[in-house]
């Protein structure tokens, strides 16, 4: 089932609520926003890939037509951005990073 957003005619931040309030409560659902002006085309755009979001875009008489598809993580989203894990503490044993080259060690 789809969930449509009309926010033609708001301006930002306008489009960007609504849409996060209805990803948040519908996160099963394909949401489409509408929308009519590039600002809040690319607002809405880059909160639905933030939230993990397919999104795919298109235009009609001005308008553009934003449809957003919840993506299943897979093993390598799930490492390169990782739940948050409270208090985190890292200990550096070195002044260099990485191996090899020992000045751009230091330098990194």
């Amino acid at each position: 089932m789809e969930k449509i957003i009309d926010a033609r005619g708001l301006s930002c931040p306008q489009p960007v609520i609504l849409t996060k309030q209805v990803l948040d409560q519908n996160p099963e659902e394909v949401i489409i926003t509408v929308v009519d002006n590039p600002t809040a085309l690319e607002n809405v755009t880059k909160l639905a890939k933030s939230q993990g979001y397919n999104v795919e875009v298109e235009e009609r008489a001005g308008e553009y037509h934003i449809s957003m598809i919840r993506l299943e993580p897979t093993n390598e989203q799930e490492l390169l951005a990782p739940e948050p894990a409270g208090n985190v503490a890292i200990l550096l044993t070195s002044n260099l990073f990485g191996q090899g080259d020992e000045e751009l060690g230091k330098v990194l």
